[in-house]
């Protein structure tokens, strides 16, 4: 019996052991600010919507819940398993900017903007800044 459960552990921790860590392949959130980023950037596979196809697959995009606007990752490089640079336009393509994803030891993410625009959304009816630094967390 005892060679039996500890068969079970062996196979339960080589499970675990074996599978691939994808931090950046993900849908995450910042409460404060109601927004969202999806991505995978290994694969970059992830479609906006059915209406948006035109761009097809992208590293990701992010949106907020209080405006109806999106802002596509067309870009996306892994630095290293812990960060990616990644550039973002506007639904329009009149904004852009370039920013460092990093996956922090606490499972959570921050976003710096680097350079370009200064990201704004739409909150009613007026612009509200969102700093060069938001954090992110998994939703779940």
């Amino acid at each position: 019996m005892k060679k039996y459960f500890i068969f079970i552990l062996l196979c339960c921790f080589s499970t675990l052991y074996g599978q691939e860590v994808r931090p950046f392949e993900a849908k995450i959130y910042n409460s404060e600010y109601q927004m969202y980023i999806k991505m995978n950037l290994y694969d970059k596979d992830i479609i906006v919507s059915e209406d948006e196809s035109i761009f097809g697959e992208l590293p990701g995009y992010f949106w907020t819940k209080r405006d109806t606007r999106k802002w596509y990752m067309l870009e996306a490089t892994l630095i290293n398993d812990h960060q990616a640079e990644v550039s973002f336009v506007n639904d329009f393509g009149s904004e852009d900017f370039v920013a460092i994803l990093t996956y922090d030891a606490d499972g959570g993410y921050t976003l710096e903007r680097q350079e370009g625009s200064k990201l704004k959304i739409v909150v009613n009816s007026k612009y509200v800044k969102i700093p060069k630094t938001v954090r992110f967390f998994k939703e779940n």
